[in-house]
C-alpha cells in the first residue's frame, strides 16, 4: 500500500494500521526472539532466559469511564491488562512503568485512589514500578503502562505454532466482563439482574483477573502447548491471530463456550443473545492455546491445583485463516475475517 494513496481508517482496522505503519520498521534479529504480532515482544537475556515487555494504554471514553469506573480498580486494571500478555507467554512480571495523562480538573484524591489500585496488584503479583512519566492532558484521564518479565527459554508460548488437529481450549468463563460493562452503561435502563449477579459481572469486567498461575503451572507441565493468546478483543478475533499467524483455520463448536450462570440467567431474563459477549465481547482476559488431544486430559491436574476451570472448544484445521462457528442441526457459519473490538470500527 502506497502512503500517497487515501484510505480511510475506518476500512483500513487497527490491526491493518499496525501492519501498515510497522512493515519497513527496522529490526535487530540478532537480538529479538519476537518482535510485534504477539502477545509481548521476546529478547535474549541470558543463556536460559528471554526477557519478554509489553505495553498497554488505558484511555477516558475509549476504555472506561471516570462515572463507572472505581479510580482504585482502574489502577488494578491497568496493571491486570499487561499481567495477562505476560501470561500468555508463560512468563513471570519483574517490574513496570507507568505514564499518566492528567487533566488539571482532575481530583488529587482520585489519583491517591488510583495508586491504592496499583500498589495493591504490585503487591499480589510481587511487580516492582520502576519509574515513568507525568504530562498534562487537555481532554481525559489515559495511562500507558509497560510491563517486563522474563521467560525460560524453553517454556515460551507464542500464537504461531498450532497445527490442524490440535484442541483448542480456554480457561474460565466468556462474555461476562461484555456483560458487565453493558450493566454498567445501562443505569438509566437497568437490566433485571440479582444483586449478586450484577456485582459478579461488574466485577468480571472492572478487575480482572489475570491466569499467571495457570500459565506457569501448564509452562511447567509436560503438556505441549503448540500455541497460546490471552483474549482481549474476543474470543473471534483472537482465535484468528492463532489462525493467520499459525497459518491455520478453527472449528468453533459453539455448544462448548464456557459461560457462567449469571451470564446465562441474565441474557434469558433480558432475552439477550448469549453468543456476542462470549464470541466478540473481549475483555475477558482468559488464556486461549492449543495442545494435541491427547494431552487434553493431563489438564486436569493443573485445574485442580489453581482452581481454574478449562475448556475444550473446538479443533484447529488445514483451512487457512477460515473459522467455522458450528452449532448441532445448524449450516455452520464462516468467518474468513475475524470479528471482535476493533479500535477504528
Amino acid at each position: 500500500m502506497t502512503r500517497g494513496k487515501k484510505t480511510n481508517l475506518s476500512k483500513l482496522g487497527e490491526f491493518g494500521l499496525i501492519d501498515r505503519l510497522t512493515g519497513n520498521l527496522p529490526g535487530n534479529s540478532k537480538v529479538v526472539v519476537k518482535g510485534i504480532g504477539d502477545d509481548c515482544a521476546v529478547y535474549k537475556s541470558s543463556k536460559d532466559r528471554y526477557q519478554i515487555i509489553t505495553t498497554d494504554a488505558l484511555v477516558e471514553d475509549v476504555h472506561f469511564t471516570l462515572a463507572n469506573h472505581p479510580p482504585r480498580l482502574l489502577g488494578r486494571k491497568s496493571l491486570a491488562v499487561s499481567l495477562s500478555d505476560i501470561a500468555a507467554m508463560g512468563g513471570t512480571p519483574r517490574t513496570a512503568v507507568i505514564s499518566l495523562g492528567i487533566p488539571k480538573s482532575l481530583p488529587l484524591a482520585f489519583l491517591d485512589r488510583f495508586y491504592e489500585g496499583i500498589h495493591s496488584i504490585c503487591e499480589e503479583f510481587n511487580i516492582c514500578i520502576a519509574g515513568g512519566d507525568t504530562v498534562r492532558s487537555p481532554k481525559g484521564f489515559w495511562v500507558s503502562l509497560t510491563l517486563i518479565g522474563e521467560v525460560r527459554k524453553n517454556r515460551l508460548f507464542v500464537r504461531s505454532g498450532a497445527k490442524a488437529g490440535h484442541a483448542i481450549m480456554v480457561t474460565g468463563t466468556l462474555g461476562d466482563s461484555a456483560l458487565g460493562l453493558k450493566l454498567l452503561s445501562k443505569k438509566k435502563s437497568p437490566l433485571k439482574a440479582s444483586k449478586a449477579a450484577r456485582k459478579f459481572l461488574e466485577t468480571r469486567h472492572l478487575d480482572p483477573v489475570p491466569r499467571l498461575e495457570f500459565a506457569r503451572s501448564l509452562a511447567a507441565s509436560k503438556i505441549r502447548v503448540s500455541s497460546m493468546i490471552d483474549i482481549s478483543d474476543g474470543l473471534e478475533q483472537d482465535l484468528g491471530h492463532i489462525c493467520r499467524q499459525s497459518n491455520k483455520g478453527a472449528d468453533l463448536d459453539l455448544t462448548t463456550i464456557p459461560e457462567s450462570r449469571e451470564l446465562k440467567i441474565l441474557c434469558k431474563n433480558n432475552d439477550l443473545d448469549n453468543n456476542p459477549f462470549c464470541l466478540t465481547g473481549g475483555e475477558d482476559y482468559e488464556l486461549l492455546f492449543t495442545i494435541p488431544g491427547e494431552d487434553v486430559k493431563k489438564l486436569v491436574n493443573i485445574t485442580l491445583k489453581v482452581g481454574v476451570p478449562v475448556t475444550r472448544i473446538g479443533r484447529m484445521t488445514s483451512e487457512k485463516g477460515v473459522i467455522r462457528l458450528l452449532k448441532e442441526n445448524e449450516s455452520p457459519q464462516i468467518r474468513k475475517t475475524s470479528s471482535g473490538f476493533d479500535h477504528f470500527r
